[in-house]
């Protein structure tokens, strides 16, 4: 991994721990829809073929998040991690269908 990119790695992790005990903490519902957008990556993997294990490690723990929430809807998009930039239509889509507003 480059060091600038473990660098973030490490920020994230140390913040990640924070925000998922907050986001398990929080009274949720299956009453509260819940859709999981995931990123494929395909273009990172081709640009960075090094990164494809660590890829297959992220989307292992997306697919983990519909364990916790079992009535989540996932959707995987053909999209770097960047997705409400490169795909702003798709997280406009999944927040109508979420707010019931499709």
């Amino acid at each position: 991994m480059p060091p600038k990119m473990r660098k973030q790695m490490e920020i994230l992790s140390k913040n990640a721990t924070k925000m998922g005990q907050i986001l398990l903490s929080s009274p949720i519902t299956k009453e509260m829809p819940i859709m999981i957008l995931s990123a494929l990556l395909k273009k990172d993997i081709k640009e960075n073929p090094e990164w494809e294990e660590m890829v297959a490690c992220m989307h292992k723990k997306q697919e983990e998040y519909l364990k916790l929430y079992p009535w989540a809807n996932q959707v995987w998009i053909e999209s770097g991690h960047m997705m409400m930039y490169e795909k702003p239509e798709v997280i406009a889509d999944a927040v109508r269908k979420v707010i019931g507003d499709n």
